[in-house]
């Protein structure tokens, strides 16, 4: 019966569990010697977007008559989907302003 308890225990959410600290985590040197810093995969600082990923060459170049003017909230700036980045760099007249 402890056993089925223990192991009911931990299928319930932490909310009902009580509140646990997290583990500490402590910076530990990569096994290869390595920093994180060299391990980081590569990243396209056009789009903002990880180099697999890139979208700069597929994204075609618009030259358009009307200008358009985006208002972004601030929080959005770095949103994984980056509309507005996709349209900075296919839009002739584009004008980007932050809230």
């Amino acid at each position: 019966m402890t056993v089925a308890w223990r192991t009911q225990k931990w299928l319930y959410p932490a909310r009902l569990r009580g509140w646990q600290r997290p583990p500490e985590r402590r910076w530990q040197p990569h096994p290869n010697g390595c920093d994180e810093k060299t391990l980081a995969r590569p990243f396209c600082y056009r789009c903002h977007k990880p180099a697999v990923t890139c979208i700069c060459a597929r994204v075609k170049r618009v030259d358009n008559r009307t200008k358009i003017w985006l208002l972004q909230h601030p929080r959005e700036r770095f949103h994984p989907i980056g509309t507005a980045r996709i349209a900075r760099l296919g839009l002739g007249r584009f004008e980007q302003t932050m809230a």
